[in-house]
Parts: structure tokens; C-alpha cells; sequence
């Protein structure tokens, strides 16, 4: 089956009306020069702690990291379920 895998660009799983981009899906619309994680989401838990533990930061640059996180995650987030949405429309 991974054969056949390699070839698609995304997988659809009707059982679950769910739609998920491989990573040949995502480097199609990746564009050239972008980002490579431009449609992958952060693990935020795991940096929002990395930012706690350093001591070396004041409580307002740890605040403006940790919006910055935050807010990546909120657009890359939107990103994705956007796509998802446009594809479960047209193929499910």
C-alpha cells in the first residue's frame, strides 16, 4: 500500500468524513521559497514550556514569545482546517 501512497496527494477517510494532505500534497502547495512548515502545526505545549523554563528571559519577552507561539499556531491552524474544509467539499 505504500507503493500506491507515494503517488497521492491527499487521503480521504469517509468512514470519519475526514481529509488529510500527504507530504507530496503538502509540497505541492507549499510555494517554492516558503516555508516548509507553512501547513504543519507547532507542538505550542512543548514550546510554551521551553519558554517557562528559561530563566534567562523577563516575564515580558517569556509574554511576547509566548504570543508569538500562540498566534502561529492560530493561523496555522485555520490554514489547515481551511484546506481540509475545500477538499472534504469537493471529494467527500
Amino acid at each position: 500500500m505504500s507503493h500506491v501512497d507515494a503517488d497521492l496527494f491527499f487521503h480521504i477517510d469517509k468512514k470519519n468524513n475526514s481529509v488529510e494532505l500527504t507530504d507530496k500534497g503538502l509540497q505541492l502547495i507549499t510555494k517554492q521559497g516558503e516555508d516548509p512548515n507553512f501547513f504543519l502545526l507547532p507542538d505550542i505545549s512543548v514550546a510554551l514550556n521551553a519558554i517557562d523554563q528559561n530563566a534567562n528571559l523577563i516575564a515580558e519577552e517569556k509574554f511576547q514569545q509566548k504570543e508569538s507561539i500562540i498566534t502561529d499556531y492560530s493561523i496555522k491552524a485555520d490554514r489547515i482546517h481551511t484546506v481540509n474544509q475545500l477538499l472534504s467539499l469537493y471529494f467527500i
